[in-house]
């Protein structure tokens, strides 16, 4: 999906649907998602210091380069 970041209001070739409540709380569409940057998603998942567990598993070698690819398509 192409627009703009719901965080930082930069427009994006493609954007992360972000639930609003976790889905490892039971979070549904219906719960509420807003569509957010790969770098806005990361934030609020932890950053580069991992706040949770994805935030930890999202600086894997195999999550980096999934990243770094990712990162050049904009």
């Amino acid at each position: 999906m192409e627009g703009f970041c719901a965080d930082c209001k930069i427009h994006r070739k493609a954007l992360h649907k972000h639930h609003l409540k976790p889905k490892s709380e039971g979070g549904t569409d219906a719960d509420g998602i807003i569509y957010i940057c790969a770098n806005c998603h990361e934030d609020r998942h932890g950053g580069l210091l991992g706040g949770n567990i994805r935030g930890r598993l999202a600086q894997s070698p195999e999550a980096q380069l999934k990243r770094s690819l990712s990162l050049k398509e904009y």
